[in-house]
């Protein structure tokens, strides 16, 4: 890989280098107990959606496979498999580790700490409630938006939360320079509460009818994967792989010029 000589400098850590040792410890200090939680939470829901997967593909092929409990047929199975996963999950293993990146790469003490561990249990009540809907049969029937419109509400009403941690740590950061891995991270937590308000507005506060419903619908699908689950690991990445290789990234720049492509590109 060719040097960072002659482009913008990138945070120490993320091009191999390392902070000194204090700052790196009080960081991760400040982190631990609140991304300890998100990381358990979101192990706990892959175990629970990999037990309604599980359900689901034995009723692919039996389906009269506890068929006398109308809570466990394929329909709501299936649509708790995905919603735990996807919000469950993924969400919460990303939340985990976005929290943790943006602490180091600003190098500053994550801040809100009472209030990220309120919004992670507040996070896991709002998904065991979701899902008890599915299974009790209040489906929306909106594939990726299958969670009853209450407890939906809650999440998306929570994620306030992150985007403000999230902009005090780029606001009160101790570097000049915003690693592209940032870019990433502050874009995840400024598309995602707004693509999901479109879709809530769209398809239940003002529900569109026919075809413009349809194309609500994949289109807040196409882009949580794209402008929410994406960056994440792209930012992961582009910390990790740098780091454990002991080299900067190859172009910087050319790393900037993906994140606008898929900023402005991937939606449409």
């Amino acid at each position: 890989m060719s040097s960072l000589r002659g482009n913008p400098s990138v945070d120490a850590q993320a091009s191999g280098h390392t902070m000194d040792a204090p700052d790196r410890g009080a960081i991760d200090a400040s982190c631990r107990p609140v991304v300890t939680l998100w990381f358990a939470s979101a192990t706990f829901w892959l175990m629970m959606g990999s037990i309604f997967a599980l359900l689901a593909s034995i009723k692919m092929h039996a389906p009269y496979f506890l068929a006398d409990f109308e809570w466990l047929t394929f329909g709501r199975v299936r649509p708790a498999h995905l919603n735990g996963m996807i919000f469950g999950w993924a969400s919460m293993s990303g939340i985990g580790t976005l929290l943790w990146l943006q602490a180091r790469l600003c190098r500053v003490l994550l801040p809100f700490r009472e209030a990220l561990f309120i919004f992670a249990m507040y996070w896991n009540v709002a998904i065991a409630w979701g899902l008890y809907g599915i299974l009790m049969g209040q489906s929306t029937g909106i594939e990726w938006l299958e969670l009853p419109f209450y407890p939906a509400t809650a999440l998306g009403a929570a994620f306030l939360v992150l985007f403000a941690t999230s902009l005090r740590m780029l606001l009160t950061r101790r570097v000049q320079h915003i690693y592209v891995s940032q870019w990433y991270l502050f874009g995840a937590t400024l598309w995602f509460p707004v693509l999901y308000a479109a879709a809530m507005l769209i398809l239940f506060v003002v529900p569109a009818a026919g075809s413009v419903r349809a194309t609500a619908n994949w289109w807040f699908a196409h882009n949580v994967l794209g402008l929410w689950l994406t960056p994440v690991g792209l930012a992961t990445a582009y910390y990790l792989i740098p780091k454990v290789l002991g080299r900067p990234v190859h172009s910087y720049y050319l790393s900037i010029l993906g994140f606008w492509t898929l900023a402005l590109f991937y939606n449409w």
